[in-house]
């Protein structure tokens, strides 16, 4: 006869507490193996647009009349210290501006396709809901229990 580990109800309090950690770890785990996979040129295109971001929509508050739409100038580009040319002159990386889906615009590049911080942060739920799944039925949690047997088993 096969013995079974007792079944443990699970509570609201220990399910949420175990999703919250569960996404933390996975949100650490992704983000670390984003800075040890993903090549330098990379990761630095995602600083140069989080830069470039910050710089249009202060450059829009300060210009209402005239925010910018399409290019960012390159005067912009350079005064952040971003470089958009390899050692040999050629442009590797072009920024402009895109429009976005809440409304404004948000700054690209040519070289690499980002995916949105929404996205990720869905990506990473996902990956933490299956991953607390999988910990709390390992763990023995079970979300209805079934009822009591005559001999009082369960």
């Amino acid at each position: 006869m096969i013995s079974e580990r007792p079944r443990k109800a699970l509570t609201w309090k220990k399910g949420l507490i175990t999703l919250a950690v569960s996404w933390v770890v996975c949100g650490i785990s992704i983000y670390t193996l984003q800075l040890m996979l993903w090549p330098k040129e990379e990761l630095e295109c995602r600083t140069n647009l989080r830069l470039l971001a910050g710089a249009v929509a202060e450059y829009n508050q300060a210009h209402p009349s005239a925010p910018l739409t399409e290019d960012i100038p390159d005067s912009m580009v350079q005064s952040l210290g971003i470089k958009t040319h390899d050692a040999s002159g050629k442009e590797v990386h072009y920024y402009f501006l895109s429009p976005s889906p809440h409304g404004g615009v948000m700054p690209k590049c040519n070289a690499h396709d980002i995916n949105p911080l929404s996205l990720e942060l869905m990506g990473v739920t996902i990956v933490a809901v299956i991953g607390s799944v999988l910990f709390l039925s390992l763990s023995g949690y079970t979300l209805v229990l079934d009822p009591p047997q005559p001999d009082g088993t369960v």
